[in-house]
């Protein structure tokens, strides 16, 4: 009888330990200290996903890419880029020859780099008039959202965030100050907006950099009492 209501104890224990609820004497429920990522157990090694998203010319259409996390373990975001790989020609069949080429999905790449080689207003001025025209003409603009699959979370908030917010200091990359996780077998959703008609076919590309933690029976819950 004893070991019966030992083992009944244990599976009970367990179970809290399952819903990340613990509950005291009197059964009121306790939330559990949250453990911070750096605490997780496993193996770290560097990892890089990445999603396409095509359009065609002239298209205003929102659309949704997919990473689908590795069965290894949660994979830890340090780092996002977002790029726009042009096609083979826009509705006129100006720039054939680009096709392939890399650039920002957003107009404001092109002009914080003509601001930084501007010495004077008046040079600034000329070079942005000189060069703005053909750069309109092939550069689309997006704003982007994203969101985990498992639990829903809402990465950008409530609301869409231009590509520029994507691009640090000197046009880089961004370095997330704070990192965020993706749970293994989950996805990363990736919903991109064009804020005006995309200039010509091209594919939108972005890149998700961290590392993975090789333990694929952990996973993290919120807030942070990750279970393993």
């Amino acid at each position: 009888m004893a070991k019966r209501e030992d083992l009944l104890s244990s599976i009970e224990q367990l179970l809290k330990h399952i819903r990340g609820v613990l509950v005291d004497e009197e059964g009121k429920p306790e939330t559990p200290e949250p453990k911070p990522l750096t605490d997780l157990p496993g193996f770290r090694t560097v990892k890089t996903y990445k999603t396409s998203i095509e359009y065609l010319d002239r298209i205003q259409a929102r659309r949704t890419g997919v990473i689908i996390i590795d069965p290894d373990g949660p994979f830890i975001i340090t780092q996002l880029q977002v790029y726009w790989r042009q096609g083979t020609q826009d509705r006129d069949g100006f720039n054939q020859g680009g096709a392939g080429l890399v650039v920002a999905p957003t107009i404001f790449a092109a002009a914080k780099d003509l601001t930084n080689a501007a010495t004077t207003a008046a040079s600034y001025s000329r070079n942005f008039h000189a060069l703005s025209g053909p750069i309109v003409q092939v550069t689309p603009e997006f704003d982007f959202e994203l969101q985990t699959s498992g639990d829903g979370r809402m990465w950008t908030g409530q609301t869409p965030i231009p590509a520029a917010a994507f691009y640090g200091f000197g046009s880089g990359p961004l370095y997330l100050g704070v990192q965020g996780w993706v749970n293994p077998r989950e996805r990363l959703l990736i919903h991109a907006n064009p804020q005006i008609l995309t200039p010509m076919a091209g594919t939108i590309e972005v890149v998700a950099s961290g590392f993975q933690i090789i333990n694929p029976r952990l996973r993290v819950t919120m807030p942070l009492n990750w279970l393993g």
